[in-house]
């Protein structure tokens, strides 16, 4: 009888001492909280509920998203992030992590799931927390855009990427070579997307079907990597 006691006077002494250290560490993030803001913490996780390292993460008020970012951090090595000076109110919790397929959720062309843009309710000198749940990865082209008669690089080209059947699902995205490749690198989603480039002075191209092996829609797999050369053609001046 005396060792079952002495067990749970044990196990009772460390929960007790887990509980005042929590209590303790929020304690900590509560004063370190600036005066008329509030703070979010979480952690991000990819499709599969692994955590993604170095992922960054942000939050816009979602009345008034046109405001700017809040503050972006990045997560650790266990996906876990905080946010502080983040405005009182309802907020909407971005993240990407480009490299990895993973592009920013800001753009709602790329959200596949809403689990991916969570929103939260922050209050003055307290912490809310939140589960960023980012995925499937999107696949990625890599490109180079020539002059068709010339055969000359051109740069800034647009690339616009949009959703069939959805007028307002799509973005346009500006494709600037790297120096150290030539290249650029442009992030589609995992779903039917219509694909076009086009330069001021130069016809716009649906390049859609370069991607094969449909040639009304790109359907291209989590993660894949393809690679696409566009030739633009000059606009002809009507005499």
């Amino acid at each position: 009888m005396k060792k079952v006691i002495v067990t749970a006077f044990v196990f009772s002494a460390i929960a007790l001492a887990a509980a005042i250290s929590y209590s303790a560490m929020r304690s900590g993030i509560y004063q370190k909280i600036k005066p008329g803001f509030g703070a979010i913490s979480g952690i991000v996780f990819d499709e599969n509920g692994r955590p993604i390292a170095l992922a960054n993460v942000y939050s816009r008020p979602t009345a008034q998203p046109s405001n700017g970012r809040v503050i972006s951090v990045q997560t650790d090595k266990d996906g876990k992030f905080f946010l502080e000076r983040v405005p009182p109110g309802l907020n909407t919790v971005h993240a990407f992590k480009e490299e990895d397929g993973y592009p920013d959720t800001l753009f709602a062309f790329y959200v596949t799931d809403p689990r991916a843009v969570p929103q939260v309710g922050v209050y003055q000198q307290q912490v809310a927390d939140v589960v960023v749940q980012l995925g499937p990865k999107a696949a990625k082209m890599i490109i180079q855009v020539f002059d068709a008669d010339t055969n000359d690089q051109i740069e800034s080209a647009a690339v616009e990427l949009r959703r069939p059947g959805d007028p307002n699902a799509y973005v346009s995205l500006s494709c600037i070579p790297s120096e150290a490749t030539g290249k650029c690198e442009i992030l589609i989603p995992p779903l039917p997307t219509n694909i076009k480039a086009s330069k001021s002075g130069y016809d716009e191209q649906d390049v859609t079907r370069q991607l094969g092996p449909r040639t009304d829609v790109a359907a291209l797999n989590p993660g894949e990597t393809r690679h696409l050369s566009i030739c633009l053609r000059r606009t002809k001046v009507k005499p």
